[in-house]
């Protein structure tokens, strides 16, 4: 910065800090005149935001979508299957079968889907429980309520709300 930011009759000093990467090239500093309106100027800079991303890559993924299977067809289909007709005798045979007619029911009412996205760069928390989700969201109301009350007893049920979402994540981790 060349022009001084707060100027008096008797001072003229230089901002003290702008703070950037020590080898950025992307702020310019500008110092506008408020025409004596405050002994501070004007202070502003514009950056570019040439730096490049980093690049997306596509994401392909498989899954079973388990929540659309009727489980009462599941199970009738699984009771007249041969797995209860005709079982096997040996304890190997039968995880083996097992494995097998499931495998099959499982492609007949909720075959294995593939998609491909972009990776995004936020994390993932499809694995929270329902219970976490619902405990994560309480905990922010109740972060919101007493942030724009600024009560003691708005901050205590935040902070009790706190420790029951922690918990609720820990056990949705397993």
């Amino acid at each position: 910065m060349q022009s001084p930011a707060r100027t008096t009759l008797d001072v003229s000093s230089l901002l003290d800090i702008v703070v950037c990467r020590k080898d950025s090239h992307c702020m310019a500093h500008v110092v506008q005149p408020t025409h004596h309106v405050a002994d501070h100027d004007l202070v502003t800079w514009s950056m570019t935001t040439s730096a490049q991303k980093t690049p997306r890559h596509m994401m392909s993924y498989k899954f079973l979508c388990l929540k659309k299977v009727n489980w009462a067809k599941f199970e009738a289909n699984l009771q007249h299957s041969e797995l209860f007709i005709q079982p096997v005798v040996t304890a190997d045979e039968f995880a083996v079968q097992l494995h097998q007619i499931t495998s099959k029911l499982l492609d007949v009412h909720c075959p294995l889907q593939e998609r491909r996205r972009l990776a995004s760069s936020r994390r993932d928390y499809r694995w929270l429980s329902a219970a976490a989700k619902d405990a994560k969201r309480e905990r922010r109301r109740l972060e919101r309520k007493w942030q724009s009350t600024q009560r003691v007893d708005h901050y205590v049920a935040y902070r009790k709300s706190c420790h029951v979402a922690i918990k609720a994540i820990v056990d949705s981790r397993g």
